[in-house]
């Protein structure tokens, strides 16, 4: 019995296949083998393109990640899927996670998502071991000449949110989220807990040298500091400055771009960005060549002990607690000459008389696609002549938590003057 995800139905069956010599048995259960492999029957075909969406939607999103489901089930037609393969690990609030592939059944000549694999509810999908363990399942399950990794969920930068990624035994479990600001990836919600992976975890998760682009669908990750922890995980990243909308990818519009022997992240991301400014709704997105980084740090160590203007007068992309400032117009508002007293005319004024053609030239190699609506997330105007395409922190160098654990990233050990 195969389980699949179709236009009609979503019908989730747990399976397991054990081949024991010329007898097959069927094996009913949740859990997943610590070694799973496909049935000896298979054969993996090496294609052009495969990419893995790694969907954590057990919160408030699960409607939208079905839907999303639908739009690539839409897109399906369109593609070599033959040639180009989807799988997707997911997970909602009333299933088990589980990894699944887009097939073409041609007896009901329609497109579906096959269950590949079960996983079960010991580890969280936030957790860096579960990360680890899926991709590690879906290279065995494919070959490719090119692999792209689509983290679907809430995201909210590069900060931790302190996650133990301790399981609970049951719902009453004192092990409840806390109260203060978290950035991170994913958020899974199990049984009254919340857990969510941190930059440097998720960084650990990823191995060197798999995937061509890693393409973050959820808000705020499109920052210099997971740019830079990321940056030999792939050779491109795409990434939100602000959030977006729980629509987030339009995958009827992007997986022709993506699901191809060459895949155009620039089209993809030029077709994300465009379904929303036509609509006037506020959107942003950056494509990053990460091979083009460290000229950047370069710039950025130089500047690390030069006094920047006050930061209310940079453009901040977040919303309530969240504070991601542009990186491009920090890094260059440090380079003009500071009047006896600021207002953000005689800041804008100075910037516009500026022109940091060093800054300019290396962000114009890392930032090779950049795009967003004239308007944040509040409806207020937004600069696009500040809009680099990438975020960052302001680092205050206090001995908080925040600044605490942003002393362990790769980006302030990179750029920083104490070398820590």
């Amino acid at each position: 019995m195969i389980s699949v995800f179709n236009h009609n139905s979503i019908i989730l069956r747990q399976f397991n296949i054990l081949v024991l010599l010329l007898a097959s048995i069927l094996v009913c259960g949740c859990s997943r083998s610590d070694e799973p492999k496909p049935n000896d029957g298979d054969k993996i075909k090496h294609r052009k393109s495969s990419i893995l969406i790694y969907a954590v939607a057990s919160n408030n999103l699960s409607t939208s990640l079905q839907s999303d489901m639908t739009e690539i089930l839409n897109a399906a037609p369109k593609l070599d899927i033959d040639n180009n393969e989807i799988f997707i690990y997911y997970l909602t609030n009333k299933t088990i996670p589980a990894l699944y592939s887009l097939e073409y059944d041609k007896s009901s000549k329609s497109y579906n998502f096959v269950k590949k694999l079960d996983y079960d509810r010991t580890l969280f999908s936030t957790d860096p071991r579960r990360i680890s363990n899926v991709i590690s399942d879906y290279i065995r399950l494919t070959s490719a000449d090119k692999r792209g990794l689509i983290f679907w969920s809430h995201g909210t930068g590069w900060l931790p949110y302190f996650s133990d990624h301790i399981v609970p035994d049951d719902i009453n479990s004192t092990n409840s989220p806390q109260s203060r600001v978290h950035k991170s990836y994913g958020y899974d919600s199990y049984m009254g807990v919340v857990d969510q992976c941190d930059i440097i975890e998720l960084a650990d998760a990823i191995p060197s040298d798999t995937f061509h682009y890693i393409w973050f669908d959820c808000c705020y990750m499109g920052g210099i500091e997971v740019a830079y922890q990321l940056r030999d995980k792939a050779d491109y990243m795409v990434g939100y400055c602000t959030e977006v909308w729980g629509d987030g990818m339009q995958y009827t519009l992007t997986m022709p771009f993506l699901a191809t022997e060459h895949p155009d992240i620039t089209g993809a991301a030029e077709a994300f960005a465009n379904y929303y400014i036509r609509q006037n709704l506020a959107v942003t997105v950056g494509v990053y060549d990460l091979s083009k980084i460290e000229k950047v740090a370069d710039i950025a160590a130089s500047r690390f002990d030069i006094e920047a203007p006050s930061i209310i007068f940079m453009q901040n992309y977040g919303r309530s607690n969240y504070r991601f400032y542009d990186f491009g117009q920090y890094q260059k508002s440090k380079m003009i000459d500071a009047p006896a007293k600021w207002s953000q005319t005689s800041f804008d004024e100075a910037m516009a008389a500026y022109n940091d053609i060093e800054l300019n030239a290396a962000l114009e190699d890392f930032v090779i696609y950049k795009a967003s609506a004239e308007i944040d997330f509040n409806r207020r105007p937004l600069s696009l002549d500040y809009f680099s395409g990438v975020t960052m922190h302001y680092y205050s160098d206090s001995s908080d938590e925040t600044d605490e654990y942003y002393r362990q990233t790769d980006w302030f050990k990179r750029i920083s003057t104490s070398g820590i």
